[in-house]
C-alpha cells in the first residue's frame, strides 16, 4: 500500500471510532474497547507490506512427483 492510502484509511478509522468513543461517557469498557480496536487498526495499516507476486513465482522448480511403485 502506499502511504497516501494508509493516511486515508487511518483518517476513516478515526472518522469510526470518535463517536463511538463519544458514546463511551457512560460506559468506560466500551472507551476502553474503542481504545484498543483503534490502536489495532493502526498497527495493522502501517505494518501491512504485499509481498511481490515476483518473489512467489518460481521458475526455476524441477521438482517431479516420483510415481514409481
Amino acid at each position: 500500500m502506499r502511504v497516501i492510502i494508509k493516511i486515508v484509511l487511518s483518517i476513516v478509522l478515526f472518522v469510526i471510532c470518535i463517536p463511538l468513543s463519544a458514546m463511551g461517557n457512560e460506559n468506560p469498557t466500551l472507551k476502553l474497547l474503542v481504545l484498543a480496536g483503534l490502536v489495532g487498526g493502526l498497527i495493522a495499516i502501517w505494518k501491512y507490506k504485499p509481498t511481490d507476486e515476483s518473489e512467489d513465482k518460481n521458475d526455476n522448480d524441477q521438482h517431479f512427483l516420483d510415481k514409481t511403485t
